[in-house]
Formats: structure tokens, sequence, C-alpha cells
């Protein structure tokens, strides 16, 4: 018998989210931010070369996380068919 919590997320207008509806939009929110960022004007080796030598991960490594985060809403979400009209 094992005792399950119920968890009561709350969001911030005091409206109660699904978690499944916080991962979607946190997800949606690191691809639309590093889509943002590749459209700045800082370039993706100099974002790296940032990334990379401040946190003292290889730079391959950087590179493969930036790439993959822009990507995340397209491989991780099913297409909302409200946008797709």
């Amino acid at each position: 018998m094992s005792k399950q919590l119920k968890i009561k997320v709350v969001a911030i207008n005091n409206e109660p989210m699904e978690p499944i509806e916080i991962i979607q939009n946190s997800i949606i929110a690191l691809a639309q931010g590093m889509k943002k960022i590749n459209e700045s004007r800082l370039n993706e080796d100099v974002i790296v070369t940032l990334l990379s030598r401040s946190s003292n991960i290889p730079r391959g490594h950087v590179q493969s996380i930036l790439r993959h985060l822009a990507q995340l809403e397209k491989l991780y979400l099913k297409p909302d068919p409200k946008k797709q009209k």
C-alpha cells in the first residue's frame, strides 16, 4: 500500500494547471528563447565560446546543446491543430 501524494500546481494567475502544461510551456519558452538568441547579432561561435569557457564544458557539447534547444518544441511536442489553421 503506497501512499500517493496529490500535487496541486497553481499558475501565476491562480488558475490550476496540470503539470504537463507547465512542462509544455517551459519547452516552448526554451525553444523560442533559443531562436531569439540565434537571430541576435551574436554569432553562434561567440555564444559557444562564451558558454564553454565560463562553464568548462567542451565546445562540442555546448554547440550540440544549443542547436537542439531551438528544436525542442518541434521534437517533443505534438503540433497544435489550432495554430495550423
